[in-house]
C-alpha cells in the first residue's frame, strides 16, 4: 500500500512531482509488518523500518534499516498499551495506566505526569488535569451532549469550576463529529471538514492544515494572523490532546503514528475485524470509527418538498448504543435528528467498508447494530458449522450432539430461513427400548446441563448460558433433544468458532 503527495499531472492521474511518500507492508490480519517513508520526495526512504506482532495483534518489535529508532510499544494483560511512543518524537515514549474499564487515566513521561484523565459513568471523559513539568498547571473539565460531542469547556481555579466558558463548540446534524464552530473569549472560528470529516481549513483561511493518512499532522499552511494552539479537532474531526498528540476518540485513544488504537476493541469481535488494534480496516482515507467502536450507515428516507421519497446514508450517532439497530436507526433518522425533510428509518443499515455480500438487509433489524451477524453468519461457511460435532458427558449420561446453524424455529421440526439461532441436536439411545417418562425427563435436564457447561467452559456467560431452551422429540429408542440457543448465544458461538474454538 503506497501513498504519495505533490503535484497532480496534467491528466491529474499521477504525481509528476513527488513532495512526501509513505508506503506499508502488511500481514494477514492487517497489521503493520513494514513502513517506510520519504519525508522530502527525493525517492530515497528516510525511514524504513519492520514491525512484528503477536497472535492477538499487539506489536512486539519495531526495527529499522533507516532512519530513527522508534520505542518498541508494550502491553499489559487487558490489550493496553502501557509504553506508548509519542506521536510527535516515537524516539521517546509515554507510561500509560489504565482503570479497571480499561480507559486510559494517566500519562507519564519518566519520573514527570503529563495529563490524568477522569471519566463519567458513561466512559466520557469529564476532566482532564494538565501538569507543566511535573506539577499540576491546568485542570479542564468537560461537558457534552447525550450523543458525547463535547459542547463546553470549562477552567478550575482554587478548588473551583469558572462560570465562564473557556471553549464552546458547535455541532452540524450531518455526523457526530460535524464541527461548525468553536468559540474562545468570543471569537467564532469556524472548521471546514473535508470528504472524511478531517478539519483541513479554519474560519477565513485561519490555517489550512494537511495530513498523513493515518492522521498525523503533515503541516498547517497559516494564511491570517492566529495560530491553532486551542484547536482541539482534527483527523477524521476526532478531539487530539493538545499536549500528547494522541486522538481521545471516545471509548479509546489513537496513535496516528502507528496508526492503530492503543486498546482493544471493547465489543471484542463484534466489529467484524479479527484484528481488535486495527484501525478502521486499513482504510483512514476512506472510513471514519468516531466511537472507537464500529462505523455503521443508517439508511434514512428522504422526502423532498416537491414530496419525492428518496434514502440518504447518514452516520450512527448514538455513540452510548451498542445495540438494536431499530434504536440506533431510528433515533439518527428522526425528523427531531435530521429536520423536517427526514422522516423515518428505511429499515436498512451497513457496516462501513463491508464487501457487497455483507450488507445487512432489513430482517436482521433486530440482530444488532455492529456487525455480529456480518461477522458470524456471512464469513462461516454453513457446511463448517454443521461439521461440528462431538460428545457430552452429563452424569452418568453421555450424547453426541451436532451444532446446526438454521436451526429449528419455535417447535422442533420447524426449519427457519433466517440463521438467528443455533441448535444442539443431542441424541440418547436407551437399549432398553423407550425412555420412561421419569427417564425422559432426568436426560432432557441432563442433556440442558451438559450443554451448558460446555459452553460455559468456553466462556459463555451465566446469563446468557440460562437462556438455553429444549425441545424433545422421539423415534423409537431414540430420543432427540433439540437444544435451542436464542440470538446472543448464537451471536457469541460464531464468534468463537471464528477464533478457532471448537464445541
Amino acid at each position: 500500500v503506497q501513498s504519495e503527495e505533490g503535484t497532480l499531472s496534467l491528466g491529474k492521474d499521477s504525481i509528476s512531482s513527488l513532495n512526501f511518500k509513505q508506503q506499508w507492508s502488511l500481514d494477514a490480519t492487517g497489521n503493520w509488518s513494514a513502513f517506510k517513508e520519504d519525508d522530502d520526495g527525493d525517492s530515497t526512504w528516510d525511514l524504513e523500518q519492520t514491525r512484528t506482532s503477536n497472535a492477538v495483534n499487539e506489536i512486539t518489535d519495531v526495527s529499522e534499516t533507516t532512519g530513527p529508532g522508534w520505542i518498541t510499544p508494550a502491553y499489559n494483560r487487558a490489550g493496553n498499551m502501557t509504553t506508548i511512543p509519542r506521536p510527535a518524537d516515537p524516539t521517546q515514549s509515554y507510561a500509560a495506566t489504565y482503570d479497571a474499564w480499561n480507559r486510559l487515566v494517566k500519562l507519564e513521561e519518566g519520573q514527570n505526569t503529563v495529563a490524568e484523565y477522569a471519566f463519567d459513568g458513561a466512559k466520557r471523559l469529564v476532566v482532564r488535569k494538565k501538569y507543566a513539568p511535573g506539577s499540576l498547571s491546568q485542570t479542564r473539565h468537560f461537558y457534552h451532549t447525550a450523543a458525547w460531542q463535547t459542547i463546553e469547556e470549562r477552567l478550575e481555579s482554587g478548588g473551583n469550576i469558572l462560570s465562564t466558558a473557556d471553549r464552546q463548540f458547535t455541532w452540524g446534524l450531518r455526523y457526530i463529529d460535524d464541527l461548525v464552530c468553536r468559540t474562545v473569549n468570543s471569537v467564532h472560528d469556524y472548521a471546514y471538514q473535508d470528504a472524511n470529516w478531517n478539519v483541513v481549513l479554519s474560519s477565513s483561511a485561519l490555517a489550512r492544515v494537511v495530513y498523513e493518512p493515518y492522521g498525523q499532522i503533515r503541516s498547517t499552511c497559516p494564511a491570517a494572523s492566529g495560530d491553532l494552539d486551542a484547536w482541539q479537532h482534527y483527523f477524521a474531526g476526532y478531539r487530539r490532546d493538545e499536549d500528547t498528540g494522541l486522538y481521545l476518540v471516545r471509548h479509546r485513544v489513537y496513535q496516528p503514528e502507528l496508526g492503530c488504537w492503543v486498546q482493544r476493541d471493547p465489543i471484542g469481535f463484534a466489529a467484524g475485524d479479527v484484528n481488535r488494534h486495527r484501525y478502521v480496516l486499513n482504510v483512514p482515507t476512506r472510513l471514519v470509527d468516531s466511537t472507537g467502536l464500529v462505523p455503521i450507515t443508517c439508511r434514512c428516507k428522504a422526502v423532498s418538498y416537491g414530496g419525492f421519497q428518496g434514502s440518504v446514508d447518514y452516520y450512527w450517532q448514538q455513540t452510548n448504543c451498542v445495540g438494536l439497530a431499530t434504536t440506533c436507526c431510528s433515533s439518527v433518522c428522526s425528523s427531531n435528528a435530521l429536520g423536517s425533510n427526514y422522516v423515518s428509518w428505511t429499515g436498512e443499515w451497513d457496516i462501513v467498508g463491508a464487501a457487497p455480500s455483507d450488507t445487512v438487509s432489513p430482517f436482521w433489524e433486530a440482530l444488532g447494530a455492529v456487525g455480529d451477524v456480518v461477522s458470524c453468519v456471512n464469513r462461516v461457511e454453513t457446511w463448517l458449522l454443521r461439521a461440528v460435532t462431538g460428545s457430552l458427558v452429563y452424569g452418568k449420561w453421555a450424547y453426541d450432539f451436532t451444532a446446526v446453524p438454521n436451526p429449528y424455529d419455535g417447535t422442533v421440526g420447524s426449519y427457519s430461513s433466517k440463521p438467528t439461532r443455533l441448535s444442539f441436536r443431542v441424541t440418547a439411545a436407551h437399549d432398553a427400548g423407550r425412555l420412561s417418562e421419569y427417564e425422559a425427563l432426568v436426560a432432557r435436564r441432563s442433556a440442558m446441563h451438559a450443554v451448558r457447561n460446555r459452553l460455559m467452559k468456553l466462556g459463555l456467560s451465566k446469563s446468557l448460558a440460562s437462556k438455553l431452551s429444549v425441545g424433545i422429540r422421539a423415534t423409537g429408542r431414540v430420543f432427540q433433544f433439540v437444544i435451542i440457543l436464542e440470538c446472543p448465544i448464537y451471536l457469541w458461538c460464531c464468534s468463537e468458532y471464528l477464533r478457532g474454538k471448537r464445541f
